[in-house]
């Protein structure tokens, strides 16, 4: 008697046993979904102005030319040409310019104090650091300081003649005296770790 009433007990717990098993096959409940890869940031290094085939760094008007000394490899002085154009003289006994045109080329210069310790701590821009190239491709064999050049415009609007020591800050004029009007102009400044020069088109 005992043992045919615990049958309907055995059933119901047979039948427990099989919904928990039932339960127990549901998928698991999907934890938090993993973070995409995050890219590494590659850093690019700042490439150097392109080069013309004279070997010059190709510039352009508002752009910083860096001169260095040659033993410390130490920027020197920063040079920035704000205005290249065809001028006209001021001065009551200027004269015609002797090759030609007078084109006047605005810079803007400081030097840094890294200047006091260089091989020669002193540093000059003036139209003997030019040369003129004409369109043809033809290097011009003057002088593009002339007389004429030097006595166009009021000292106060060139550049210092004794030159800039270190930190020191300049605006002015330099004066060419160039045969055409147009072509192109290297700056360069020998004393000054030899660069190659900076070419600007006008």
């Amino acid at each position: 008697m005992k043992w045919t009433k615990s049958l309907p007990s055995l059933a119901l717990i047979g039948a427990a046993l099989s919904l928990s098993a039932c339960g127990s096959s549901a998928p698991a409940t999907s934890g938090p979904a993993s973070a995409d890869p995050v890219e590494k940031q590659v850093e690019t290094k700042k490439a150097d102005p392109a080069k013309s085939s004279r070997g010059n760094f190709i510039s352009k008007v508002g752009a910083t030319a860096s001169f260095s000394d040659s033993l410390s490899d130490k920027e020197t002085a920063k040079v920035t040409v704000t205005k290249i154009a065809k001028g006209a003289c001021t001065e009551p006994y200027a004269q015609p310019a002797e090759n030609g045109n007078f084109v006047f080329v605005t810079v803007a210069i400081q030097t840094t104090p890294a200047l006091a310790d260089a091989s020669y701590p002193k540093f000059d821009l003036n139209a003997g650091n030019f040369k003129f190239i004409a369109k043809n491709g033809t290097t011009f064999n003057g002088m593009l300081s002339t007389g004429p050049s030097f006595g166009c415009l009021a000292q106060d609007k060139t550049l210092p003649m004794a030159g800039m020591g270190p930190d020191e800050k300049v605006t002015g004029v330099i004066v060419l005296d160039v045969p055409q009007p147009t072509g192109t102009l290297i700056m360069n400044n020998a004393l000054s770790g030899g660069n190659s020069g900076f070419e600007f088109a006008f």
